[in-house]
């Protein structure tokens, strides 16, 4: 029988349902493509520098994958009221990171370390900084990220600007022009989330609507030009 209260009802519950951002999904598709071939190709064979310019090209899918954790972390956290929820929020997913982290690393360590020539030092440089398999870094990146989220989510927006804006001079200023890289940031590496703040800065904008709407209707053509590569190019 036909009931207007249940037309009704059904009409409210999809006007309220949150509009799904179909650019964000191509961007994850295209950043997951990227991701597997800068960690696949060498299995397709043919010329080593076509290969390792590809792998250059694609070397914004990192940042993109940062910003976007950073979009919608912060989206989510948005919705607490809570300061000590959204740390208590916080600190569990880093928990469930660290406990990946650690597990897949000791894996890794298993299948692939040389036993007779490991020492204490290089046990923990090359097998718990981010190089002991491929993307350890992105889990370490992803557990400072929400050890200090609450915190750092909370800061001016303009000064979430001023970040991502310096990002744009300084990273392709390090790898397009002849200026030397300062050896903090040689020497910490991609593994830590230093490097990487202007990316999570970005994504706060975005989530706190405070990036321009022309700028948010471009977000594809914006996290993923050229100005977004070279941070994956310098090290």
């Amino acid at each position: 029988m036909y009931s207007p209260s249940r037309d009704n009802t059904e009409a409210s519950s999809v006007s309220t349902t949150p509009r799904r951002e179909i650019s964000v999904d191509i961007l994850k598709a295209i950043c997951i493509f990227a991701v597997c071939y800068i960690h696949g190709s060498h299995l397709l064979g043919g010329d080593d520098k076509s290969r390792r310019f590809m792998s250059l090209g694609f070397g914004f899918c990192v940042p993109v994958f940062i910003s976007l954790l950073a979009l919608f972390s912060d989206k989510s956290l948005g919705k607490i009221d809570d300061f000590k929820q959204e740390v208590r929020n916080c600190m569990k997913r880093a928990r469930g990171t660290a406990l990946l982290y650690i597990i897949a690393s000791l894996g890794y360590i298993v299948l692939t370390a040389h036993w007779s020539t490991l020492t204490p030092q290089n046990f923990v440089t090359k097998h718990w900084l981010g190089y002991g398999w491929s993307g350890q870094y992105f889990f370490l990146i992803l557990l400072q990220f929400q050890l200090i989220q609450p915190l750092f989510r909370r800061i001016p927006d303009s000064f979430h600007l001023l970040i991502y804006l310096s990002g744009l001079i300084v990273y392709p200023a390090f790898c397009y022009l002849p200026i030397q890289e300062p050896i903090l940031l040689e020497k910490i590496g991609k593994s830590f989330l230093l490097n990487w703040l202007p990316y999570v800065s970005f994504g706060i904008l975005l989530a706190h609507q405070r990036i321009p709407l022309p700028i948010r209707k471009v977000f594809i053509i914006s996290i993923a030009s050229v100005l977004l590569i070279p941070l994956g190019t310098v090290y």
